[in-house]
């Protein structure tokens, strides 16, 4: 039986856990309340602007490169059918049966956030269409599914040679295509197409990684070309930038060469992250093991709290950095609470984890998932 593969495992989990991180973040930077994000406390920083743009350079990219490389994996293990069994209980069922209860108290939420940005002078207003909120993922991620099993005999029969070059390609004329170098954020049902296709590559990639898994291992451990890669690809990107304004053109244009740059530097940045984890998170850990179990549900579950608990610590007399700290611990902590007694052991750990553990007993190795 091959052995679990740890390093996937906790870049899932630690994945899922900085979307803690980057919403509780929201009620605190700089950048404007709106519909994606309603509230702001009364003291905002700069450095919570830079650690959610930082974030969402490499979290979504990095979980969807992982979600494509365990379907491929689940597949040559159990078969398709097992394969869409499995995820049907694990992905479709949570995302149909959760999206509205978790979707509903959001809205409240939401809609109470933007009455109180009304009272300090800014107007919010919300889109017609039905959100989904941080649920998003699950339904891009079954749609990503449902395409990857429709072209997999193409995927399979790409030569390994071209794989990295039409992938570099795809990534960089996305900005292109949408005249953006900021992906739109997705919110309901409406695909957001550069990001819908942004996602896809790495999700993809992922797919791939597994078919050629071999090199896949040995290519990711070396971190030499990622870094000079990235480090490559940011300095393109800043001389591209100066390039237009000086040439006189829009700043905020997008250009051909632009948007090359900045694909290739995504593409590094993931692999060099992905790189870090291979080569020191490794190693088999109970902690670790329970952690990847529950992120899942922490995930699914926190946004209600990472805007209704800012909201109540508001008037609290210490600093952004307390507030934010404050918050963030009590979000985590009654997730992990909630998981620890009422999923864990439940109908529901069976559905989201494939099982149930008891309180008492340490749950067995088992293969990835």
């Amino acid at each position: 039986m091959e052995r679990r593969i740890h390093f996937l495992d906790q870049l899932r989990s630690h994945m899922m856990l900085l979307g803690i991180v980057l919403h509780v973040a929201g009620n605190y930077n700089t950048m404007p309340a709106g519909y994606i994000w309603p509230f702001k406390d009364t003291e905002v920083h700069g450095f919570f602007s830079g650690a959610v743009v930082f974030i969402h350079c490499f979290r979504m990219q990095v979980f969807f490169f992982v979600a494509g490389f365990f379907m491929l994996l689940l597949m040559e293990k159990r078969g398709t059918h097992a394969f869409i069994k499995n995820r049907t209980q694990r992905i479709l069922i949570p995302f149909i049966t959760l999206s509205p209860l978790i979707g509903y108290t959001c809205y409240v939420l939401f809609l109470k956030a933007a009455g109180i940005m009304a009272e300090r002078g800014v107007t919010i207003t919300f889109p017609d269409s039905l959100p989904l909120y941080h649920l998003w993922f699950l339904y891009y991620l079954i749609l990503y599914y449902v395409v990857t099993l429709a072209v997999l005999r193409i995927l399979q029969r790409l030569p390994a040679r071209y794989i990295m070059p039409l992938l570099l390609l795809a990534l960089g004329s996305i900005p292109l295509l949408q005249e953006s170098y900021l992906m739109d954020t997705a919110y309901g049902f409406d695909i957001a197409w550069g990001t819908f296709f942004h996602y896809g590559i790495f999700f993809i990639t992922g797919a791939l990684a597994y078919r050629e898994k071999d090199r896949f291992y040995a290519a990711v451990s070396r971190f030499r070309k990622p870094l000079a890669g990235l480090t490559i690809a940011i300095a393109g990107l800043v001389a591209s930038l100066i390039f237009a304004a000086r040439s006189g053109e829009d700043p905020e244009a997008v250009t051909w060469y632009g948007s090359l740059w900045l694909g290739i530097s995504y593409f590094c940045l993931c692999w060099l992250i992905i790189g870090i984890y291979r080569k020191w998170m490794d190693k088999p850990s109970a902690a670790s093991r329970y952690l990847a179990d529950a992120s899942y549900w922490m995930y699914l579950v926190h946004l209600p709290l990472a805007i209704a608990i800012p909201m109540a610590l508001e008037p609290l007399p210490v600093n952004v950095f307390g507030k934010f700290s404050l918050s963030f611990f009590l979000i985590l902590s009654l997730c992990l609470i909630s998981y620890h007694f009422l999923v864990r052991p439940t109908w529901l750990g069976q559905l989201l984890n494939g099982r149930k553990t008891s309180l008492r007993r340490t749950a067995p190795e088992l293969n990835n998932a």
